[in-house]
Protein backbone atom coordinates (compact mmCIF):
# COMPACT_ATOMS: atom_id res chain seq x y z
CA UNK A 1 0.00 0.00 0.00
CA UNK A 2 0.91 3.86 -0.28
CA UNK A 3 -0.74 7.00 0.17
CA UNK A 4 0.24 10.78 -0.20
CA UNK A 5 -1.10 14.43 0.28
CA UNK A 6 -1.64 16.94 -2.22
CA UNK A 7 -0.02 15.11 -5.19
CA UNK A 8 -0.60 13.92 -8.46
CA UNK A 9 1.24 10.35 -8.06
CA UNK A 10 2.09 7.82 -5.48
CA UNK A 11 4.82 4.86 -5.90
CA UNK A 12 5.47 2.41 -3.84
CA UNK A 13 7.50 -1.41 -4.14
CA UNK A 14 4.78 -4.63 -4.52
CA UNK A 15 6.47 -8.37 -5.21
CA UNK A 16 4.51 -10.70 -7.15
CA UNK A 17 5.40 -14.61 -6.29
CA UNK A 18 5.50 -17.28 -9.03
CA UNK A 19 2.13 -18.85 -9.80
CA UNK A 20 -0.16 -19.19 -13.13
CA UNK A 21 -3.05 -17.02 -14.38
CA UNK A 22 -2.75 -14.57 -12.13
CA UNK A 23 -4.61 -10.99 -11.75
CA UNK A 24 -3.28 -8.11 -10.18
CA UNK A 25 -5.52 -5.40 -9.11
CA UNK A 26 -4.77 -2.16 -7.75
CA UNK A 27 -7.33 -0.07 -5.54
CA UNK A 28 -7.36 3.84 -4.98
CA UNK A 29 -9.10 5.42 -2.61
CA UNK A 30 -9.67 9.48 -2.93
CA UNK A 31 -11.10 12.90 -0.75
CA UNK A 32 -11.72 15.68 -3.37
CA UNK A 33 -14.00 18.37 -2.54
CA UNK A 34 -15.68 18.10 -5.35
CA UNK A 35 -15.17 14.64 -6.45
CA UNK A 36 -13.71 15.76 -9.77
CA UNK A 37 -10.04 14.29 -10.01
CA UNK A 38 -9.59 10.55 -11.09
CA UNK A 39 -6.69 8.20 -11.40
CA UNK A 40 -5.14 9.13 -14.59
CA UNK A 41 -2.79 5.88 -15.00
CA UNK A 42 -1.60 2.83 -13.10
CA UNK A 43 1.57 0.75 -14.08
CA UNK A 44 3.72 -1.98 -12.51
CA UNK A 45 7.07 -2.41 -13.69
CA UNK A 46 6.26 0.12 -16.38
CA UNK A 47 3.47 -1.79 -17.69
CA UNK A 48 -0.34 -0.04 -18.13
CA UNK A 49 -3.43 -1.24 -15.96
CA UNK A 50 -6.36 -1.41 -17.15
CA UNK A 51 -9.60 0.59 -15.07
CA UNK A 52 -12.14 -2.16 -14.49
CA UNK A 53 -14.62 -0.06 -12.02
CA UNK A 54 -14.99 3.47 -10.32
CA UNK A 55 -17.15 5.34 -8.83
CA UNK A 56 -17.54 8.66 -7.03
CA UNK A 57 -19.57 9.95 -3.53
CA UNK A 58 -19.95 13.41 -2.81
CA UNK A 59 -16.37 14.14 -1.80
CA UNK A 60 -14.87 10.65 -2.36
CA UNK A 61 -13.91 7.99 -4.98
CA UNK A 62 -12.77 4.88 -5.26
CA UNK A 63 -11.51 3.23 -8.81
CA UNK A 64 -10.02 -0.58 -9.03
CA UNK A 65 -7.33 -1.40 -12.05
CA UNK A 66 -5.98 -4.77 -13.25
CA UNK A 67 -3.28 -5.91 -15.08
CA UNK A 68 -3.46 -10.08 -16.46
CA UNK A 69 -0.11 -12.26 -16.36
CA UNK A 70 1.96 -9.57 -14.57
CA UNK A 71 5.49 -10.03 -14.01
CA UNK A 72 6.74 -11.97 -11.34
CA UNK A 73 9.32 -10.54 -8.90
CA UNK A 74 9.67 -6.94 -7.55
CA UNK A 75 8.98 -3.89 -9.11
CA UNK A 76 7.43 -0.19 -8.68
CA UNK A 77 4.09 0.53 -8.97
CA UNK A 78 2.85 3.99 -9.62
CA UNK A 79 -0.40 5.41 -9.68
CA UNK A 80 -1.29 9.12 -11.16
CA UNK A 81 -3.93 11.53 -10.86
CA UNK A 82 -5.62 14.00 -13.19
CA UNK A 83 -5.02 16.83 -10.20
CA UNK A 84 -3.60 17.19 -7.10
CA UNK A 85 -5.83 15.18 -4.37
CA UNK A 86 -5.28 13.10 -1.15
CA UNK A 87 -4.94 9.74 -1.48
CA UNK A 88 -4.19 5.71 -0.70
CA UNK A 89 -3.87 2.84 -2.54
CA UNK A 90 -2.82 -1.27 -2.60
CA UNK A 91 -2.56 -3.98 -4.84
CA UNK A 92 -3.04 -7.34 -4.39
CA UNK A 93 -2.02 -10.42 -6.57
CA UNK A 94 -4.39 -13.44 -7.37
CA UNK A 95 -3.60 -16.75 -9.05
CA UNK A 96 -5.61 -19.10 -10.87
CA UNK A 97 -7.77 -16.71 -12.01
CA UNK A 98 -9.45 -17.13 -15.78
CA UNK A 99 -7.79 -15.13 -17.88
CA UNK A 100 -10.80 -15.59 -20.74
CA UNK A 101 -13.29 -14.43 -18.77
CA UNK A 102 -11.85 -12.95 -15.05
CA UNK A 103 -14.65 -10.87 -14.18
CA UNK A 104 -18.06 -10.86 -13.48
CA UNK A 105 -19.98 -7.62 -13.54
CA UNK A 106 -18.36 -4.88 -11.32
CA UNK A 107 -20.84 -2.63 -8.53
CA UNK A 108 -20.35 0.59 -7.72
CA UNK A 109 -21.98 2.64 -5.03
CA UNK A 110 -21.35 5.60 -2.34
CA UNK A 111 -23.63 7.22 0.11
CA UNK A 112 -22.92 8.02 3.73
CA UNK A 113 -22.39 5.71 7.22
CA UNK A 114 -21.56 2.15 6.30
CA UNK A 115 -20.15 1.28 3.14
CA UNK A 116 -22.15 -1.82 1.83
CA UNK A 117 -22.83 -3.43 -1.75
CA UNK A 118 -23.78 -6.49 -3.11
CA UNK A 119 -22.32 -8.81 -5.97
CA UNK A 120 -23.74 -11.59 -7.88
CA UNK A 121 -21.04 -14.31 -7.69
CA UNK A 122 -21.28 -17.98 -7.38
CA UNK A 123 -19.50 -20.93 -5.64
CA UNK A 124 -15.76 -21.10 -6.32
CA UNK A 125 -15.53 -17.23 -7.60
CA UNK A 126 -13.89 -14.67 -4.66
CA UNK A 127 -15.44 -10.73 -4.09
CA UNK A 128 -12.57 -8.09 -4.20
CA UNK A 129 -13.91 -5.07 -3.10
CA UNK A 130 -12.49 -1.46 -2.10
CA UNK A 131 -13.71 1.44 -0.23
CA UNK A 132 -13.21 4.77 0.22
CA UNK A 133 -14.13 6.82 3.21
CA UNK A 134 -13.50 10.26 3.99
CA UNK A 135 -11.78 10.69 7.33
CA UNK A 136 -12.70 13.85 9.75
CA UNK A 137 -10.21 13.11 12.33
CA UNK A 138 -8.38 10.25 12.56
CA UNK A 139 -9.66 8.72 15.40
CA UNK A 140 -12.01 6.16 13.69
CA UNK A 141 -12.05 2.48 12.93
CA UNK A 142 -12.66 0.52 9.87
CA UNK A 143 -13.85 -3.23 10.14
CA UNK A 144 -14.26 -5.71 7.74
CA UNK A 145 -17.51 -7.51 7.39
CA UNK A 146 -18.52 -10.92 8.37
CA UNK A 147 -17.10 -13.33 6.70
CA UNK A 148 -15.01 -10.91 5.10
CA UNK A 149 -11.03 -11.26 4.77
CA UNK A 150 -9.28 -7.47 5.02
CA UNK A 151 -6.41 -6.96 2.48
CA UNK A 152 -5.81 -3.46 3.54
CA UNK A 153 -6.64 -0.34 5.50
CA UNK A 154 -4.62 2.67 5.12
CA UNK A 155 -5.15 6.42 6.13
CA UNK A 156 -3.66 9.33 4.37
CA UNK A 157 -3.67 11.43 7.65
CA UNK A 158 -5.79 12.87 10.12
CA UNK A 159 -6.98 15.83 8.73
CA UNK A 160 -10.74 17.00 7.87
CA UNK A 161 -10.06 16.42 3.69
CA UNK A 162 -7.73 13.12 4.16
CA UNK A 163 -9.09 9.84 2.71
CA UNK A 164 -9.38 6.50 4.32
CA UNK A 165 -8.77 3.51 2.06
CA UNK A 166 -9.46 0.00 2.24
CA UNK A 167 -9.77 -3.58 0.78
CA UNK A 168 -11.33 -7.09 1.22
CA UNK A 169 -12.44 -10.36 -0.42
CA UNK A 170 -14.98 -12.71 -0.01
CA UNK A 171 -15.60 -16.60 -1.04
CA UNK A 172 -18.34 -16.46 -3.90
CA UNK A 173 -21.87 -17.28 -3.55
CA UNK A 174 -25.14 -16.76 -5.61
CA UNK A 175 -25.32 -13.23 -4.06
CA UNK A 176 -22.14 -12.01 -1.27
CA UNK A 177 -22.29 -8.39 0.53
CA UNK A 178 -19.33 -7.05 0.91
CA UNK A 179 -19.79 -4.20 4.05
CA UNK A 180 -17.38 -2.24 6.16
CA UNK A 181 -18.50 -0.73 9.65
CA UNK A 182 -16.94 2.91 10.12
CA UNK A 183 -16.88 4.51 13.51
CA UNK A 184 -15.86 7.98 14.68
CA UNK A 185 -13.98 10.64 12.28
CA UNK A 186 -14.19 8.20 9.66
CA UNK A 187 -17.76 7.72 8.91
CA UNK A 188 -18.86 9.44 6.47
CA UNK A 189 -19.39 9.90 3.06
CA UNK A 190 -17.89 6.67 1.32
CA UNK A 191 -17.64 5.77 -2.59
CA UNK A 192 -16.93 1.59 -3.13
CA UNK A 193 -16.24 -1.26 -5.98
CA UNK A 194 -16.53 -4.83 -5.60
CA UNK A 195 -16.21 -7.54 -8.45
CA UNK A 196 -16.47 -10.89 -8.63
CA UNK A 197 -12.85 -12.94 -10.24
CA UNK A 198 -13.52 -15.80 -11.65
CA UNK A 199 -11.50 -19.53 -11.32
CA UNK A 200 -9.70 -21.00 -14.20
CA UNK A 201 -12.07 -24.14 -14.79
CA UNK A 202 -10.10 -27.29 -16.30
CA UNK A 203 -11.56 -28.86 -18.76
CA UNK A 204 -11.53 -32.87 -18.58
CA UNK A 205 -8.63 -35.09 -20.45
Amino acid sequence: TGTNTTATSLTWSHTIGSGSNSILLVNVAMYDDKAAVQVNSVTYGGTALTRLGSVAGARTRAEMWYLKAPASGTANIVVTTTASVNFTAGATTFFNVDHTTPFGTPVTGNGEGNPSLTVASAPGELVVDVIAEKDIDGTGTVTVGVGQTSSWVQWNGSDATDATGASSSEAGAASVTMSWTTTGGGKGEWAAVAVSLKPVVNSPP
